[in-house]
């Protein structure tokens, strides 16, 4: 029983908790106003009945339903992913439906960011149902609309409605009307997209179809993925012959589409010598081999490598060959490659070459006519040089692609002309040289013997050695910008009367205007000079009167022309102006009487031989800021006893102090970054090479410190007072003419660090008694020991496998131990014919 009460009891409690919670819900539900969601509609008239039940709402939450005809332009139609579609003449209309049972008074919502006030809701809103219109923007699509926010007024507070249910609801708006239901049946009214077939270039396509009543694609067109060409035989377009190209080319067989082409290279001639490259792909012609052809074609390829080279001495010396093609791929032609070729009347050149090397054409002296199958900048980038160094071997025609060479222009894209890039071009009457040219090269119009008219571009620094010699030209403008003229660069222009320097030129190189008896020069005090108009002594030539024993030079001259005083052998002083700045090429040679001589500040390079043989020379002052003395400047000068080097000398050429066997003094500032002494000799500031030895007085040997590694050229020439010298296993080379005429010098040892002995190395040494030539050396050059009268037996190692001509000549007490014999027998007429006796394959025994 009291179960039962109990029960009763729990049970009451329950439905009495239960009443109070829903009471307070409701109670809560009154306060605040809550979004139940939206409805949609065409006109306001629909809206309001809909508001009072009559209609059921169009949403997607009644997919597949039945629905009434809302607007004039609906029927029957079923909605699946959309609340309403629509035309774009239509206004649309949204209910919001508020559980507002206190009626609140709404005061605005918030529909996609645009705020809605209580004043601007539709007729037929109320505090229940709010209304607005929303035109859909005059623009085809689907669009939605999301409440943002809705607030009433709760007394006097402004609160949010708690929004609950779709908050969204989406419109299908079209161009067209009728576009819901359209059968797409009116066949007038269908355009049809045709078909298109595939091809190996284009994608092909299906039929389409598109309704125009409600513009709805319902028959999308399709890809069809493009065809893959398939390549046919390949067809012989032009056969190659042995001097022309074929070609041919293989075709699609579906399409027809030509797919690839090639070339068919000229045969050329067949059996010629080869050599594969390093590379594995390419190959050299190295000779005739079995080939008979008299007009020889360099084929491109030989058995599938490509030639890119003709080899040094491939054809040299062959008197049959009467032309020569050469392919385009080679970029070379070897040393020698076509030396004497004396039947050759004329060679094509491709335009890939960028090589001939030297003497590639020497001697040929029926070669007359050369083809260039490039244009003249691929032309003035190659290098002849001396490949027609025979005054009768050089061509007379010149042929670019065909088209002979008269009028020849020079484009500003080229830097430089190459040395005897034209020489010999007989065909050539005029040229241009561009204002990109900076440098002539040696010879590069030597020999054009039709050569009347030259124009130099403003950008010309340099004109080299013999650029224009024995041409016809009767007059030349040098330009500014000229600062060097070569040796004999205008030589044997015979025609050339008128020359103009600019004012720049400020070297001027030995005979530049030698043999040249029509021009026109200025004479001063027995000397001849040229220039411009506004410096007509800018450059003095030549001294005409050679016996003059004093010379002044005029104070306006700039430069002074190479062996302008040379061989002027009663010369005894002379006054150099200030501002020259080289003292040039063979400038003093063969002075014999010049005995000192005041250099001007102002130089700054002291030329190649410039005192040469000036015996009576016995020192000289070399001032600050020379940088350069060239080799054999002071050479046989044998009367000359002190020099200095000053700081700013940055190159000592070879053979500087060549036989100056009275020289006593050298000295060299301390602050030269480049030479220094070493008990008194003259070294490389790195030790390394000694230049020039400086014997003492009482002292015959000399021991060279070690560390050395190179004696230079004539380092001891007519040191007469050494008798030994020590060197060190430093030393790897000794150089031409090291000991020669050292009359005094008894006995050498030549560490096996030694490989060559260069020429004339002991030549004149008559004391010399005994050498040992260790294992390491393999050569003896020209003259090597020539005059050593006093040696009586010399040992030629194994290693040994060339000695040249005259080596041991004039050594009339010689016996010479040779165990090189299977190396030497080239040697051993030679050797014969100056009548020393051998004894080949010594062994020591």
């Amino acid at each position: 029983m009291k179960k039962i009460l109990f029960l009763i009891i729990a049970l009451m409690l329950v439905f009495s908790l239960s009443s109070c919670l829903e009471q307070t819900t409701t109670e809560e539900d009154r306060q605040v106003p809550i979004y139940e969601g939206m409805t949609v509609s065409s006109t306001i008239e629909n809206v309001e009945q809909m508001n009072r039940g009559i209609y059921t709402r169009v949403g997607a939450l009644v997919k597949a339903m039945p629905v009434l005809n809302l607007s004039r332009n609906f029927k029957d139609v079923e909605v699946e992913a959309s609340d309403y579609y629509a035309d774009l003449s239509e206004d649309i209309f949204i209910t919001i439906h508020i559980s507002n049972p206190d009626n609140f008074e709404i005061l605005s919502f918030t529909l996609n960011g645009e705020k809605y006030s209580s004043y601007m809701f539709e007729r037929g809103s109320d505090m229940e149902n709010i209304i607005i219109k929303c035109n859909v923007g005059r623009k085809s699509g689907e669009h939605e609309y999301t409440i943002d926010a809705i607030k009433y007024v709760d007394k006097s507070a402004i609160k949010d409605v708690v929004i609950r249910g779709n908050q969204t609801i989406k419109v299908i708006v079209s161009e067209y009307e009728h576009e819901a239901n359209c059968k797409h049946d009116n066949a007038e009214k269908i355009t049809v997209f045709e078909s298109k077939a595939p091809t190996c270039e284009q994608e092909g396509l299906t039929e389409g179809k598109k309704c125009e009543l409600c513009n709805t694609v319902f028959l999308p067109q399709e890809t069809i993925p493009r065809l893959e060409c398939v390549p046919g035989d390949w067809i012989v377009d032009k056969k190659a012959t042995v001097l022309t190209d074929g070609l041919t080319h293989t075709e699609c067989t579906v399409c027809g589409k030509l797919l690839e082409e090639k070339i068919i290279y000229a045969i050329g001639s067949q059996g010629l010598a080869y050599q594969i490259n390093g590379d594995g792909i390419s190959c050299t012609v190295v000779g005739l081999g079995s080939c008979t052809d008299l007009d020889i074609v360099i084929p491109s390829y030989i058995n599938g490598y490509k030639v890119t080279a003709i080899g040094e001495n491939a054809f040299k010396e062959n008197k049959s060959i009467t032309s020569v093609v050469i392919s385009r791929f080679v970029t070379e032609i070897g040393a020698r490659a076509f030396m004497r070729c004396e039947s050759m009347k004329e060679i094509t050149l491709p335009a890939s070459l960028r090589v001939i090397g030297k003497e590639g054409f020497y001697i040929c002296n029926s070669l007359k006519t050369v083809y260039y199958q490039g244009d003249v900048e691929g032309w003035c980038a190659i290098d002849l040089v001396t490949g027609w160094s025979s005054p009768t071997g050089h061509y007379s025609k010149l042929y670019f692609d065909g088209d002979l060479v008269t009028d020849l222009v020079i484009p500003d894209t080229v830097t430089k002309i190459d040395n005897h890039a034209f020489f010999g071009c007989d065909s050539i009457t005029s040229v241009t040289i561009g204002n990109g040219v900076i440098e002539i090269g040696d010879q590069a119009f030597s020999c054009c013997k039709s050569l009347s008219e030259i124009s130099i571009g403003n950008s010309v620094k340099i004109i080299d050695d013999c650029a224009f010699e024995s041409t016809q030209i009767t007059s030349i403008v040098i330009p500014d910008s000229v600062e060097y003229i070569g040796c004999e660069a205008f030589y044997s222009c015979k025609s050339l009367k008128n020359v103009v320097l600019g004012k720049s030129v400020s070297y001027v190189h030995a005979g530049v205007f030698l043999d040249c008896p029509s021009i026109e020069y200025t004479k001063f005090e027995n000397a001849l000079y040229l220039g411009n108009k506004e410096n007509p002594y800018q450059v003095l030539i030549s001294v005409e009167d050679k016996t003059v024993s004093s010379f002044k030079i005029h104070e306006k001259t700039k430069a002074i022309g190479g062996s302008a005083f040379s061989s002027c052998t009663s010369l005894q002083s002379i006054i150099i102006p200030n501002g020259i700045t080289h003292i040039g090429w063979n400038l003093f040679q063969n002075c014999t009487s010049l005995e000192n001589i005041v250099i001007p500040d102002s130089v700054t390079n002291i030329d190649q031989s410039a005192f040469y043989s000036c015996t009576s020379l016995t020192n000289i002052e070399i001032p600050n800021g020379v940088t350069n003395i060239g080799s054999n400047a002071f050479s046989y000068c044998i009367s000359l006893k002190s020099i200095n080097i000053p700081a700013s000398v940055t190159e000592i050429g070879s053979n500087v102090f060549s036989n100056c066997g009275s020289l006593e003094i050298i000295t060299v500032d301390e602050n030269n970054e480049y030479y220094k002494l070493i008990d008194g000799s003259l070294y490389t500031k790195d030790g390394k090479t000694l230049i020039r030895y400086i014997p003492k007085e009482n002292v015959s040997t000399y021991v060279i410190p070690n560390g050395v590694v190179c004696i230079g050229d004539n380092a001891f020439s007519k040191c007469t007072k050494i008798t030994n010298v020590i060197i060190p296993n430093s030393v790897t080379k000794i150089g031409l003419s090291a000991f020669s005429n050292c009359t005094s010098l008894e006995s050498v040892e030549i560490p096996d660090t030694v490989t060559c002995i260069e020429g004339f190395t002991f030549y004149g040494c008559t004391s010399l008694k005994s050498i040992v030539i260790p294992n390491s050396v393999t050569a003896i050059k020209d003259r090597a020991f020539m005059g050593c009268t006093s040696l009586t037996s010399i040992i030629i190692p194994k290693s040994v496998d060339t000695i040249e001509i005259w080596a041991f000549r004039d050594c009339t007490s010689l016996e010479i131990y040779c165990a090189a014999k299977s190396k030497l027998n080239g040697w051993n007429n030679q050797w014969n014919y100056n009548n020393r006796p051998v004894v080949w394959g010594y062994t020591g025994k």
